[in-house]
């Protein structure tokens, strides 16, 4: 294996995991040796491609990983332990669940999602992608997170092309609903596009990163609130086992 496949390998592990120390980094990349490895990560440093702070690499606005990039689909031995957890929740709550992750500055897409037969409601297939809207469960638990720059875009873009009642009367209105999705830790829209449709989203944190990279939801029709009261618990219960696996080591890293 060269040292270009070598970096792009490491690209990878850091685009789902924010950041990694040497250790970790030498077993994702296994077998390499530790003098290899130190000399890539060495000249991914002073080339701007990674950060280096203290025992921990990340990644810098380079060639390899520019900004607001992220891989669609999850690495195949990953996605075998995520789709465990999404499996057992959604037969848990009795709803689908879906993984979404943020893939662009203004954009999230499905990681990974467990449907079940007959339920009223299924997600799209992996890989499916949709905008920041602000009307979005989903959309408000990343955006609840995300750069001041980065909502405002959103809130004035989406507040000149949709329904009035889809969008939030005003700038401060807006902030008020992402304030108390951080206050409350988790999403909870209904009433939106139809009053059949309920959506339930909290988001999966990773360790070192101020952003949410990951959320974790289920969207139901013709259900009472109350029924996602019963909902929540599993779901944040999932939520921290997701952060735990996409957290830990996963070995050999394959393409994305």
């Amino acid at each position: 294996m060269g040292q270009l496949e070598r970096a792009l390998k490491v690209v990878r592990f850091l685009n789902y995991r924010g950041v990694a120390s040497f250790g970790e980094l030498l077993e994702a990349l296994a077998p390499v040796s530790r003098g290899t490895l130190a000399a890539l990560l060495k000249e991914m440093v002073a080339l701007g491609e990674l950060t280096h702070q203290g025992r921990s690499y990340g990644l810098a606005e380079g060639v390899l990983s520019p900004p607001g990039i992220r891989f669609r689909s999850l690495p195949e031995t990953l996605r075998a332990q995520t789709q465990v957890i999404l499996k057992n929740t959604a037969q848990e709550t009795g709803h689908a669940c879906a993984l979404f992750s943020r893939v662009g500055r203004m954009t999230m897409s499905i990681a990974d999602q467990h449907n079940l037969g007959g339920a009223h409601w299924n997600f799209s297939h992996i890989g499916s992608e949709w905008p920041l809207v602000p009307f979005h469960g989903f959309a408000k638990v990343f955006l609840a997170y995300a750069e001041e720059a980065i909502v405002k875009n959103c809130y004035a873009r989406w507040s000149h092309n949709l329904k009035p009642e889809l969008v939030p009367a005003t700038w401060e209105a807006f902030c008020g609903q992402l304030s108390s999705v951080r206050r409350k830790g988790y999403a909870l829209e209904y009433q939106e596009e139809s009053k059949a449709i309920l959506r339930l989203a909290v988001p999966v944190r990773l360790p070192g990163r101020e952003d949410v990279p990951y959320v974790l939801g289920l969207v139901a029709r013709s259900v009472y609130l109350l029924e996602m009261d019963k909902c929540l618990p599993p779901l944040l219960v999932a939520a921290d086992a997701l952060t735990r696996t996409l957290s830990a080591p996963q070995g050999k890293i394959s393409g994305a």
